[in-house]
């Protein structure tokens, strides 16, 4: 289940099955690659590794689709309110988000409306909506419309002021988001440069790195590779912002 809603979530025609078997046969690829084309069976067992790319593909759709979901909240719910204040019914309101507005909130929005409309109670359809796109905004936005359908209230001002909030958020972290760019492109920089530099040496001067393949030169080039990463994630670390 928890595979259907990341595979769901990433916009990716699959099913769980068919990643599977793309798993397989990159893992399989690169062991051939390997073996092979390259006659190293050490290459090969590391070229298995390749069978990681489907889920790498995965995750990042699976990001950038929940990113540009939450990206058209705000404009989605100025939408549903302004056909609330022209009196119409809060179903045509999630219609008209998947008429006007792209994907993938037009789908989303589409499925919910379709959903009421064949019969189904609101709050299991702004239930599932939430299920299939776990945002942060989500809950408030399902939330804020059950209370007001139990306890009543001016439907339409609620939504904007929350669209409102969430604006002022994707702005706020956007800020953020560029004053911290700073760190990570230095991160990035600073775990690149050793490869770098070890490459360019190699080619420049050949035989002057090779003391560092050798006792006791190996040992520091052991503890630079495990170093390097842990140097990259800290620095990542101080410079990540949670959503």
């Amino acid at each position: 289940r928890e595979l259907e809603l990341l595979l769901y979530r990433a916009g990716m025609p699959y099913t769980p099955p068919q990643i599977f078997g793309l798993t397989l046969v990159c893992s399989m690829g690169g062991l051939l690659l390997g073996v092979l084309l390259l006659n190293s069976v050490l290459l090969g067992m590391a070229f298995l590794a390749f069978g990681a790319f489907p889920w790498i593909s995965v995750i990042l759709r699976k990001r950038r689709r929940m990113a540009a979901f939450e990206s058209q909240m705000p404009e989605a719910l100025d939408l549903i309110c302004r056909a609330l204040r022209a009196g119409i019914s809060l179903e045509f309101g999630f219609r008209s988000v998947g008429d006007e507005l792209p994907d993938p909130i037009a789908t989303e929005f589409c499925h919910v409306a379709d959903e009421i409309s064949l019969g189904l109670d609101t709050r299991i359809a702004l239930q599932n909506l939430a299920t299939r796109m776990n945002t942060s905004d989500m809950p408030f936005f399902v939330n804020a419309i059950l209370i007001q359908r139990e306890t009543g209230g001016n439907l339409a001002e609620i939504l904007d002021n929350l669209s409102y909030i969430i604006r002022e958020r994707i702005k706020f972290y956007g800020k953020v988001r560029t004053l911290v760019a700073q760190v990570n492109l230095s991160a990035n920089l600073l775990a690149v440069l050793p490869v770098v530099l070890g490459l360019g040496l190699s080619v420049l001067s050949p035989g002057y790195l090779d003391p560092l393949f050798e006792p006791p030169g190996l040992y520091f080039l052991y503890g630079a590779c495990a170093a390097v990463p842990v140097g990259w994630l800290f620095c990542r670390r101080i410079a990540s912002v949670g959503a």
